[in-house]
């Protein structure tokens, strides 16, 4: 095993380890209810969302959910096979793996681009990083979107590294590109970006089936929610259901969850007293 590699595994079983310790130190108890916050909500509606019984008396409404659905689907998944405490401890342990394989991408791109050091340098920042550390414990998209955002760029730069396109790299960077997309709706229009520099380094010559292998890749993906919520709840969305409230949060500000809620509450009823 070369010195990089003997560094890089290094890197990544002290990031793996550091990150379970906090996780497992960390006691299971999100609660379904208002005093879950985020995390709460999420792990209701992701287990509302794959067909789980929600407990009895728990008001959950999944016919208008405004962010897209992979992450729900992530934490709704362990919860139909073991209780609420057991899932969130196999969350938290499944974050701390896409973390640190988020770390060993990000070193690959990075030695890809800027050379072992670079690549090293890389590791250690995502790897041994608090923020990232505290991060993979906490019920939130954060560590799954950039995970899928690493596995989306490094699948790229596999599939335009050569004078020919690799087009099985590049479909699945677009899928990778659709699924982030699909936890966080925020990469929509991403994609076109990656055509323009598709064409700056293939030209006309490659350009086509290069970007069309991305774009179908990624559009095919991101049209299943959109194809669910058309069948299921006749609703036209389009990755997610947000870009009003987050020109809402623009205009008005944001401190927390709930100050927001009771912001929008007092508008739309200042609202409605000025219709009548």
């Amino acid at each position: 095993m070369s010195k990089y590699r003997r560094w890089l595994t290094l890197l990544i079983v002290a990031g793996f380890v550091l990150r379970l310790t906090y996780s497992l130190g960390a006691a299971p108890d999100v609660r379904y209810d208002d005093r879950g916050g985020d995390s709460g909500w999420y792990l209701l509606n992701g287990l509302a969302l794959v067909g789980g019984a929600v407990p009895e008396g728990v008001i959950v409404d999944i016919s208008n959910l405004q962010p897209p659905p992979v992450y729900l689907i992530f934490v709704g998944l362990p919860q139909l096979v073991m209780p609420l405490p057991a899932a969130i401890v196999a969350i938290r342990i499944i974050q701390a793996l896409l973390s640190v394989a988020t770390a060993y991408l990000a070193a690959g791109i990075a030695t890809q681009i800027g050379g072992q050091r670079a690549g090293l340098v890389a590791c250690a920042l995502l790897a041994l990083g608090p923020v990232f550390i505290l991060e993979s414990g906490q019920i939130t998209t954060e560590t799954l979107y950039l995970f899928l955002l690493t596995a989306a760029f490094a699948s790229y730069l596999k599939g335009a590294a050569a004078d020919r396109p690799q087009l099985l790299w590049l479909a699945l960077a677009g899928g990778c590109f659709g699924l982030a997309t699909l936890t966080r709706a925020v990469l929509l229009l991403f994609p076109l970006g990656l055509v323009v520099h598709l064409l700056i380094i293939y030209r006309p010559r490659w350009l086509l089936p290069a970007a069309a292998v991305l774009i179908v890749s990624f559009a095919l993906t991101v049209s299943l929610w959109t194809i669910y919520n058309l069948v299921r709840w006749d609703r036209l969305v389009i990755a997610g259901d947000g870009f009003a409230g987050f020109l809402y949060a623009g205009s008005v500000g944001w401190s927390s969850p709930e100050a927001f809620d009771q912001q929008l509450a007092a508008d739309a009823a200042a609202g409605s007293t000025d219709t009548d």
